[in-house]
Formats: C-alpha cells, structure tokens, sequence
C-alpha cells in the first residue's frame, strides 16, 4: 500500500512540475500588450481565428456584448506586424452601425487604423481588413456601435507592433 502512495506522489509532482515549467516558459506579453483584451465570450470579444505560420490571427466581437459605457476594460489590440483584422457582428443577427474615433492625438492616429473605411450604413456584419501600413503604433480608438433598438456599446481597439 505505501508502494502505490509513494507512486501516486511521485506522479502529482512530476504533473505539477511539468505545469509549472510549461507555463514559466510560455511567452510572456511584451510591453504594451499586456493590458490588451483576452478573448472572452462574456466581454463580447468572443474568440480568436488563428492562421498557421505567421501569427495572423482576426479577432471576431460580438456587438451584442452587455459591456456598458464607462466600463473599464481592456482594449481588443490588432497586431500590424502580423497583419491582424477584427470581425464585428451581432450574436442576434440584427444590423448595427460602426463608428470609429481615435481617442487621443486625431492628427497622428487618423479617424480609423484601416486601410479601408468603415460602412457608413448598418450591416450584418464587417470585416475590417488590414491596418494601413502608416497606421500609428500605440494609437486607441474607441469603436461605437448603434444597434437598432439598443443601447450603443463602446469597447476599443489599439494599435500594436
């Protein structure tokens, strides 16, 4: 009996061990990714489409999300190194209307990071496409949503290596 324990020991360290040396080998954010949004269903910022062998990845947000105006949260970022999109849609299938604005020095940052303007009319849904290749790093924008029958939600994009 004390044969099985000792095994049984053994085996929970080397899980243990094994955990913690994949973790502290993981990469860790670099500067000013860290306070970027983590996809997260009930954020609105619901997943991550990964393309294999470059990075690029297109962040889809459901602009249904509850996430009410002046709450603090984190930016979605879109990497321009690794040429990422955002996809905006609404859970419920409805229309909605996107209007993009920089929240500090509109001059250097533009109204949108986008190489493509944003539709002036309500849609299903947009792909934003890539950022434009001058588009500032460091630069945030708030994104606003107007949703026929609904209160307008405010999340954020920023722009980063």
């Amino acid at each position: 009996m004390e044969n099985k324990f000792g095994c049984l020991a053994i085996a929970l360290f080397l899980c243990v061990a094994s955990v913690e040396l994949v973790w502290s080998a993981s990469p860790k954010p670099s500067s000013g990714e860290h306070d970027c949004a983590q996809a997260n269903r009930p954020s609105g910022y619901i997943t991550d489409i990964k393309f294999p062998g470059g990075g690029r990845r297109i962040r889809v947000y459901d602009v249904d999300s509850p996430e009410a105006h002046g709450h603090e949260h984190p930016p979605v970022c879109l990497s321009k190194k690794a040429n990422d999109m955002i996809f905006w849609t609404r859970g419920s299938g409805g229309k909605f209307k996107l209007k993009l604005s920089p929240q500090q020095d509109a001059q250097n940052c533009r109204q949108h990071p986008f190489e493509q303007d944003p539709p002036t009319d309500h849609v299903y849904g947009h792909l934003s496409g890539p950022l434009r290749p001058d588009a500032v790093v460091g630069c945030v924008y708030d994104v606003v949503f107007e949703k026929q029958g609904a209160m307008p939600s405010d999340p954020h994009i920023r722009v980063v290596e």
